[in-house]
């Protein structure tokens, strides 16, 4: 009988756990309300404050804009001169997502990573430095952290 009851229990919680809502602050699955950056446009959602570098989201890839100022206004990068890879810096490096399928999934949008090296040279830049991608178009942040 005990099991019986035992059984019962577990349903009616399983059951109230799917019907009913969760209150926003409780619901594990719900997007928090932080924002990468926590202040000034543009941002985007992210599920903790601490995982933003930057304007940027480390848990979701994402980024709000496709400058390397706009989004690391706090590393003191001046402008965003000679930041787009061109030429042979597209052959000699990669832009490593954060999230692997940041740029297949997240369409028109922008992605943080790291560059890897493809070849000796590296395109000038160095493995490690942070990147942006958004399809094919890849920006090169220089020395965040120096």
């Amino acid at each position: 009988m005990n099991r019986v009851a035992v059984f019962v229990l577990v349903g009616a919680v399983l059951l109230l756990d799917v019907t009913l809502p969760w209150p926003q602050s409780w619901n594990p699955t719900a997007s928090a309300q932080n924002m990468c950056p926590s202040t000034g446009q543009p941002n985007v959602p992210c599920d903790f404050g601490v995982n933003c570098f930057g304007g940027c989201c480390l848990s979701s890839g994402l980024c709000p804009s496709f400058s390397c100022t706009a989004n690391f206004a706090n590393f003191d990068i001046r402008n965003d001169a000679n930041t787009t890879c061109s030429g042979n810096c597209l052959e000699e490096i990669e832009c490593r997502p954060f999230l692997p399928d940041c740029s297949s999934i997240q369409h028109n949008e922008v992605c943080i990573g790291t560059v890897v090296c493809t070849t000796a040279n590296c395109g000038g830049k160095h493995a490690g430095d942070i990147c942006l991608t958004a399809g094919t178009v890849i920006k090169v942040c220089s020395g965040l952290g120096e």
